[in-house]
């Protein structure tokens, strides 16, 4: 299951093609059902929300729920989305990145040569993870230039973190300042993806737990909740953390607290669970209640 903030929604992505829009009460608004396989990456342009699937589509939705058009080349399947400017990219399976402008125009095709599975902006440039027996990072100008590739082992999630360029590599997250420095925060965990929560850095794990980051690379907390592999993480509306597994979503919120509170010294942030939505089928929402919602404060 993946999660993507628009406007102020929540909007899920599932297996089976199918994308609930949810509101601040967590109440199922909208259900969009047009791609035919797995939906791979929801990302917000302008007004519009869009949706990438291994059917080979991006589709662009209305906020009214209402789908406006197709972004096509049948090339196959579409892993990853990312806004860059005032473009949408699209990164495919066969080493391609489309990149389109809002008259549905490709206006630039970029040859990665690997697979695609990560798109993202760091300082004005695109950014681009590839896998092809290696993992390759690239990065690319605005007139679509490769200016730099950089190899970095098993890597499946990037993102920014303030100035820098933060990648995985297993229990690893490579933070790069563009200057061929940086350094490296090392978990106990399998990193399965990545985000950033105003001044730290959270990363989700095979294990479903959630470990929060400082930039002193100190672990401040733990976040455990998950039986499952965290499929997806997200800020929404900047006080909350919404973590995903395959069928359940924790939405976590920080209090501050005096360190005489805690029996590690070094955290100074409490996170605590507002509520989880636990879905009882893995696609779907149950039929008589569109969320079940357990309250624990």
């Amino acid at each position: 299951m993946l999660c993507c903030v628009w406007g102020e929604y929540i909007c899920l992505g599932f297996c089976d093609g199918t994308i609930k829009v949810l509101d601040t009460d967590l109440i199922c608004i909208h259900t969009l059902k047009l791609h035919l396989n797995i939906i791979t990456c929801l990302t917000v342009w302008g007004d519009y929300l869009c949706s990438s699937s291994w059917d080979n589509t991006v589709k662009v939705w209305h906020k009214k729920g209402e789908y406006v058009y197709t972004l096509d080349e049948g090339l196959c399947h579409i892993n990853c989305l990312v806004v860059w400017g005032e473009y949408l990219c699209s990164g495919y399976e066969n080493g391609i990145v489309m990149v389109w402008n809002k008259n549905k125009t490709c206006v630039y095709r970029l040859e990665v040569y690997n697979a695609v599975i990560n798109l993202v902006v760091w300082k004005d440039h695109l950014c681009s993870g590839s896998f092809n027996n290696r993992f390759n990072l690239r990065i690319w100008d605005k007139n679509g230039t490769c200016i730099h590739v950089v190899t970095v082992p098993d890597m499946t999630c990037l993102t920014v973190w303030g100035g820098y360029l933060c990648a995985d590599s297993r229990n690893v997250i490579a933070v790069f300042d563009g200057n061929r420095g940086g350094y490296n925060i090392r978990t106990k965990h399998t990193i399965t993806c990545l985000t950033v929560w105003g001044e730290y850095i959270c990363a989700g794990s095979c294990d479903g737990m959630v470990t929060i980051w400082n930039k002193d690379e100190t672990c401040v907390d733990i976040l455990k909740k998950h039986n499952d592999r965290i499929t997806c993480l997200m800020v929404w509306d900047a006080n909350m953390l919404c973590s995903c597994s395959k069928d359940k979503i924790v939405l976590w919120r920080k209090i501050s607290k005096t360190r005489e509170n805690f029996k590690k010294l070094s955290r100074n942030i409490q996170f605590d669970i507002i509520y989880t939505l636990i879905l009882t089928k893995r696609s779907h929402f149950p039929k008589d209640v569109e969320n079940e919602i357990i309250k624990f404060l």
